[in-house]
């Protein structure tokens, strides 16, 4: 099982709109860390994404136009419910997903949830703005 993951207080948020191109949508926000400690486990960031926007509203799912959002998410191999439980246990270990009684989850909000741009500080603002240039356009 994976150790805990203690976010730093320090840690930036980096930030993905979830359609490309779209200043004025709903914006993935996952701390540096967290997708450092997640790199060689696109499985888990793939899940971990889907748990964000999922929580927010399961339809933001069908409507991501982001390429990397739907690449990462596309990683989760084993969509079975032993494999989805697997990650679920996994990202819980590591502090990224809370678990509740009644068998659902979501993301702790200091290691990955939705904003929208009315939320973000301005020097996130400015991330998030360089985030946007960098999206290549959406294949849609």
């Amino acid at each position: 099982m994976p150790n805990r993951h203690d976010i730093p207080a320090d840690d930036r948020w980096s930030y993905q709109p979830l359609r490309a191109g779209d200043l004025a949508g709903l914006i993935l926000g996952v701390r540096r860390s967290v997708v450092s400690a997640l790199f060689l486990h696109p499985e888990e960031l793939g899940a971990l994404y889907e748990v964000a926007i999922g929580q927010e509203d399961p339809e933001l799912l069908d409507h991501t136009t982001n390429i990397m959002i739907r690449m990462a998410m596309a990683s989760v191999p084993d969509r079975s419910r032993v494999g989805l439980e697997n990650l679920v246990t996994r990202l819980a270990a590591r502090g990224y997903l809370r678990c509740f009684p009644d068998g659902s989850v979501a993301t702790n909000p200091e290691s990955a949830r939705l904003f929208s741009p009315g939320e973000l500080p301005q020097d996130a603002l400015r991330d998030w703005h360089a985030a946007i240039d960098a999206m290549p356009p959406s294949a849609s």
